[in-house]
């Protein structure tokens, strides 16, 4: 899907807590947006993402019932509420800028009528803002709807406004909230291609969400399938979904993350970003970490980025994870298999081999774009799906280092697997000027009987996998090289496979979320007598898979589905998991003798 002008649906966010739904549509000039369940909780709710600009026509209307708390029957109208207390109670407000003299007023006093927002309106305060009058907000919302006093409300539904735009021919913008994922562009696999935080407003000014988003608090802290918060007025309009971590690995994630906020992630959608490359680390479960293979991308477009950062993902990076047993450990030859050695050898540690061979290079990464929020908050891609590692170049010759799959977990402070709604999975490797490739796939492999087909295109050449469906776990990865055609004076000599832009920091400064559930782990190993140690760590020792990986067949062409709109990855049962995790609890509490600090003793019985 292709953003140009606008945004045409906002995604909804909907809860029985009254988190209004709001979807927007543009027909030229004509913007028509409809909020239904407007925030009724609060005396004042900003709608940033409706925006006005001078000589807008704007004609309002509205409906539907709110439910004002109490006993009895107690919902009433939203307009022309009825009965006790409804003269100075249980009327819908509005401020329109420009209109209604930067005040709430009644909304029932602008239903129906066209006026004119002014010339002279503060671009910064031109959006919609909605209020509620009300004495006690705590217990209203749309839940156990009645009939309302007087029957006012029988057969009336919860409250809505629509609000129409006319922009009299003009182009239309609007303000999007701090955390709305917005783009220009999109990929070969219509993904958003670098896309930003509604936030990012400059160079360097990128969204902090311990402020805006108030740090995510749980809707219902003793359960969190109930959903977060998303701040007062929302810090986005659209619906991030929870992937928040259960049994034992929910005990130890929610400890370290803020009280009563996310432990888990918070996931938008899959997107791609182009920038430089940076390992971080691996260690795994009995180190204190989850096993995932750490890298940081600094993305060209510097977009993406929150104001959070943290020794491992430094400020101007994405962290970058995906988990070492569906991936690396896994694979039995080729560049990967090359690299998991180097690392290994390296004591997961950054720089050294591992280092020295993806440090600074350019890389295109695909994966689930969210926030890490049990260590603050900072965007990463995680799992990543794909990833396009140049790691050599010449004026003729290329050559990528490629992983490909969409499927794959989210590390210790998740549950499920998420699950991309794609069977193909397209890199568009760039060569400026290039007319024409050659391409080598004899270094490419897979553990199923997939195929790969290679295009050349103006400026680059298209890769495409076909991977099958998610739940064959299809798992794509080797090097390719390619041979360019490039006429004389249509581009640079090579791809610049090092920049200045992004220089690794120095291995000694990178030490990875040292205040995390993972060294809640590392200190309950380390806490054991040495014997215990080394039969937690006996019982905890990886068994390798190898996937028997087999030449990729090379084929003229792969069908690919074209979205209608970007994929969402979706929350899958993750049974490989789910075991894993169930051995590691196993482990520490026959450690601790079903007595492991800080978990409560049930937790422990229900993992026996």
């Amino acid at each position: 899907m292709r953003i140009s002008v606008f945004l045409c649906l906002l995604w909804a966010v909907s809860t029985a807590t009254a988190q209004p739904q709001i979807k927007c549509s543009t027909s030229g000039s004509i913007t028509n947006c409809r909020i239904d369940q407007p925030t009724v909780t609060q005396p004042k709710t900003e709608y940033r993402t409706i925006a006005f600009r001078p000589g807008d026509n704007v004609q309002v209307q509205a409906g539907g019932c709110v439910q004002t708390g109490g006993s009895g029957k107690t919902w009433k109208l939203y307009v022309d509420p009825q009965g006790p207390n409804s003269d100075r109670l249980y009327h819908g407000l509005i401020l329109l800028p420009g209109i209604t003299g930067g005040s709430l007023v009644r909304i029932q006093g602008v239903v129906g009528k066209s006026q004119q927002v002014p010339a002279n309106i503060d671009p910064s305060t031109a959006f919609l803002v909605l209020g509620y009058e009300d004495d006690n907000y705590g217990d209203n919302g749309y839940g156990g709807h009645d009939d309302g006093t007087g029957d006012q409300c029988k057969n009336v539904g919860a409250a809505w406004v629509t609000v129409r735009i006319d922009h009299g021919g003009g182009t239309v913008t609007t303000a999007a909230a701090p955390f709305d994922l917005v783009w220009q562009a999109v990929d070969a696999n219509d993904m958003p291609l670098n896309p930003r935080w509604g936030g990012e407003t400059g160079k360097g000014v990128h969204p902090d969400p311990r402020i805006v988003c108030a740090g995510f608090p749980y809707l219902d802290p003793s359960d969190s399938s109930k959903g977060v918060g998303l701040g007062s007025p929302p810090c986005t309009t659209q619906s991030p979904s929870v992937n928040p971590p259960d049994g034992f690995n929910a005990i130890l994630c929610r400890d370290k993350a803020q009280s009563g906020h996310l432990d888990g992630h918070l996931n938008w959608l899959a997107a791609t970003y182009a920038g430089t490359l940076t390992w971080m680390d691996h260690k795994d479960w009995t180190q204190g970490d989850d096993d995932d293979y750490n890298f940081s991308l600094t993305p060209d477009s510097q977009t993406g980025l929150t104001a959070v950062s943290t020794a491992g993902n430094p400020a101007g990076t994405i962290g970058l994870e995906f988990d070492s047993d569906e991936t690396v450990d896994n694979i039995d030859r080729g560049w990967w298999d090359q690299f998991h050695k180097a690392v290994d050898a390296n004591g997961g540690n950054p720089g050294g081999a591992p280092g020295g061979m993806v440090d600074n290079h350019r890389a295109i990464v695909i994966g689930l774009m969210g926030l890490d929020s049990e260590h603050g908050g900072y965007s990463e891609l995680h799992p990543v799906y794909g990833m396009a590692i140049l790691l050599s170049d010449s004026p003729a010759e290329s050559t990528w280092a490629l992983l490909a799959r969409n499927w794959g977990d989210e590390g210790f402070c998740s549950q499920d697997g998420m699950s991309l709604p794609t069977t193909t999975l397209s890199f568009f490797l760039p060569k400026a000027g290039a007319t024409n490739v050659n391409a080598d796939t004899s270094e490419l492999y897979a553990n199923n009987n997939n195929g790969v087909a290679v295009t050349a295109q103006p400026g680059g050449a298209l890769v495409t996998f076909d991977l099958g469906p998610s739940e064959t776990g299809t798992l794509a990865h080797g090097q390719i090289h390619l041979s360019w055609t490039v006429p004389a004076g249509r581009g640079p000599a090579t791809n610049a496979v090092l920049t200045e832009r992004a220089r690794t920091p120095a291995a000694a400064t990178i030490e990875r979320e040292t205040d995390g559930p993972e060294e809640a782990v590392r200190s309950l190993v380390t806490g054991l007598p040495a014997a215990k140690q080394t039969q937690v760590l006996s019982q905890l020792k990886k068994t390798q898979e190898v996937m028997n990986s087999q030449a990729v067949k090379r084929v003229a062409s792969v069908a690919v589905t074209r979205m209608a709109k970007p994929p969402v990855p979706r929350r899958v049962a993750d049974p490989r998991k789910t075991a894993l995790d169930r051995q590691r609890a196993q482990a520490l509490c026959q450690a601790y003798n079903g007595q492991v600090p800080g978990v409560p003793a049930a937790v422990c019985a229900a993992n026996r």
